[in-house]
């Protein structure tokens, strides 16, 4: 499990640096290309001038980083209503003009994907939709065969939200596949999240039957000189990240069982560490995990100095927070918005090494495997949850134990499905469609 944070390019000195930590600290970052788009009248200049402020900040932030570099399409801000459908056109062509031309800046660049406007609702046709990415995808694919390097680079979005825009993402797909472009695809990722827990009240993990419905397409297409590369696009709950690093060892042991060994790697971004600690610093908290040991601190005021060195690792950011830390102690308001993301992106980090080690310690995906009946499952599962709680009382929250359980109940089937069914397109997205419509999307 990976966790990408979503960065800005604030020019200001001190933000770089700490932009700079927070990079340091996940050994990657997230930059959305809407900057060059979200001007009334944009085009090849406005990127022109986004390209010339982007290798500034990537020389006074990234390179003394060495981090992997990720880039959004903009995509989600076409769907929040930040730029017109009359501009989709132009949106394309300036989008695979930067994919060519600053190929060497970037690790992976997010696919171009349209999926619905919440301000132009008369974008919002099955026909637009499916026109329009596909539009965009036979373009990109188009690209990607004449300089076929930009695949390694590549991440495919699927699109779920509703069972309608599921079913138009499949379409899309089979046709991509009937031109031979699946064996361009490498890494895929899940988009649409962003928000979506706050919207429909669910407690569990969306993405848990499109994971399956990726990791099918992987196993479809062969390419096993490649590892199944998954990417969840706006999640950050402990809940989901528990079931991320519980997918990862399963699809893992359903590969030994095929005898592959390309092994999995599924990452997700989000801007909470970023926004927790911009609006919640004073009631922040943080963990770290070292050797084995989980260590909670209730506030940023406990986190001890040696960490904070870690963090913050020049004097200028050191002398930066300790500024900062005194400010909060005084009911003052900060020096910088973005102080303590550094901190919360250590958090991230450190939580998530500590659910890998405690999936792995209680060997809670054996399971999955050994179980008789989903009753034998949830028993076992359940018991072994409540070791897990036992050991970390700070640690998660009181909705956790029913989330997981309800995520474990959900993926079971999913399970059944690969173990007994041959693992079957059609009956596949059956269960897609069924797990989509208990999201009831307003």
């Amino acid at each position: 499990m990976k966790f990408i944070p979503v960065i800005n390019m604030n020019q200001k000195i001190i933000n770089l640096s700490l932009i700079a930590a927070i990079i340091r600290i996940a050994g990657s970052g997230l930059i959305s290309l809407i900057d060059a788009f979200k001007q009334n009248q944009f085009g090849l200049d406005t990127l022109y001038n986004f390209r010339r402020h982007l290798e500034k900040y990537i020389n006074q932030v990234i390179k003394s980083t060495n981090a992997h570099l990720y880039f959004d399409s903009g995509g989600y801000s076409f769907i929040q209503g930040q730029i017109h459908p009359d501009d989709i056109r132009k949106l394309i062509t300036c989008y695979l003009h930067f994919m060519i031309e600053e190929m060497q800046t970037y690790y992976k660049i997010f696919s171009l994907d349209l999926p619905f406007s919440k301000r132009y609702n008369l974008y919002n046709t099955k026909e637009n939709i499916f026109d329009f990415n596909r539009l965009s995808l036979l373009e990109t694919f188009d690209i990607i065969e004449k300089v076929p390097q930009l695949a390694d680079k590549f991440i495919f979005i699927w699109q779920f939200r509703r069972i309608e825009l599921y079913r138009i993402w499949c379409i899309l797909h089979d046709e991509l596949s009937s031109y031979g472009y699946d064996k361009f695809i490498t890494h895929r990722a899940i988009g649409g999240m962003v928000g979506l827990k706050g919207e429909t009240k669910i407690n569990f993990s969306p993405f848990i039957a499109l994971s399956y419905r990726c990791f099918k397409d992987y196993i479809t297409v062969g390419l096993f000189h490649f590892p199944f590369q998954l990417h969840l696009l706006g999640v950050y709950t402990l809940s989901d990240r528990f079931m991320i690093a519980y997918i990862e060892k399963v699809f893992e042991r359903y590969l030994k069982q095929l005898t592959i060994n390309s092994g999995v790697i599924i990452s997700y971004d989000s801007t909470n560490y970023f926004r927790t600690a911009q609006y919640n610093a004073r009631k922040m908290h943080c963990n770290s995990y070292d050797k084995g040991d989980l260590t909670h601190y209730s506030t940023v005021f406990d986190v001890p100095d040696n960490i904070l060195r870690h963090i913050y690792h020049t004097d200028e950011l050191y002398f930066h927070i300790q500024e900062e830390i005194q400010r909060l102690k005084i009911n003052e308001d900060l020096l910088e918005g973005n102080s303590f993301a550094p901190l919360n992106s250590f958090n991230f980090v450190q939580e998530d090494k500590f659910i890998e080690d405690a999936i792995e310690k209680y060997k809670i995906t054996d399971v999955l495997f050994e179980s008789r009946d989903n009753d034998d499952f949830r028993k076992e599962t359940g018991d072994i949850l409540d070791q897990i709680l036992k050991s970390t009382p700070q640690f998660f929250g009181p909705r956790f134990k029913d989330s997981i359980m309800d995520n474990m109940t959900k993926l079971y089937r999913l399970h059944k499905w690969w173990t007994f069914e041959g693992g079957e397109y059609d009956s596949l997205n059956s269960l897609v469609e069924e797990f989509i419509a208990m999201i009831k999307e307003p």
